[in-house]
């Protein structure tokens, strides 16, 4: 579970570095949208604790010259104020390894005081939990399996008959050509 875990993490990473590589090389022109946009990405790839965005903005004035021509040097001109945005991120190191050294462990709380649930106890239960959602999830595939069989149709075209507990299954050879069946048989009371 902490190889799964661990890279997991490194894949949404990467995902969500190149999705803000993309963003750092048209950042736009509003500084609130880019936030939005950055904070999106972070959220999306669950990597909000682990990278760190930066927006750092930049103001410089150009001169537009009025009039139609073009421009000497007594024409008269006005400044027009132009904000560049730019984005920037890195990993947060202290994070990501506070992750990886957590990863693979489970917390379980209880209320119960060590009176009467005692640390055995308390492991030999969630132990017993697991082996029994395990157990669930095999039943349910047998089952699914089972029903899937018998709703299907045999090598002849005939419906398969019998109940879950008891299923004839039909065998036929490489041709198609049905063979009887096999499986359950039918209980006689003599």
């Amino acid at each position: 579970m902490r190889e799964r875990q661990l890279k997991g993490l490194s894949k949404r990473l990467l995902k969500a570095e190149d999705a803000l590589k993309k963003l750092a090389d048209r950042p736009g022109k509003d500084a609130v949208i880019l936030e939005k946009k950055v904070t999106e990405i972070l959220k999306r790839h669950r990597v909000a604790d682990y990278l760190v965005g930066k927006i750092d903005s930049k103001i410089h004035y150009d001169k537009v010259y009025e009039g139609s021509g073009r421009p000497s040097a007594t024409s008269p001109f006005r400044r027009v104020r132009q904000t560049t945005f730019s984005l920037t991120y890195y990993r947060s190191e202290t994070e990501i390894e506070a992750f990886q050294a957590q990863a693979g462990w489970r917390l379980y709380v209880t209320n119960a005081s060590s009176e009467r649930l005692s640390l055995e106890k308390a492991c030999l239960t969630i132990l017993l939990a697991k082996v029994l959602q395990i157990l669930l999830h095999e039943y349910y595939t047998f089952e699914r399996t089972i029903d899937g069989l018998v709703n299907q149709k045999s090598c002849t075209d005939q419906p398969l008959t019998g109940s879950s507990s008891q299923l004839a299954l039909p065998r036929c050879d490489r041709r198609g050509v049905s063979l009887g069946t096999r499986g359950a048989r039918p209980h006689s009371d003599s």
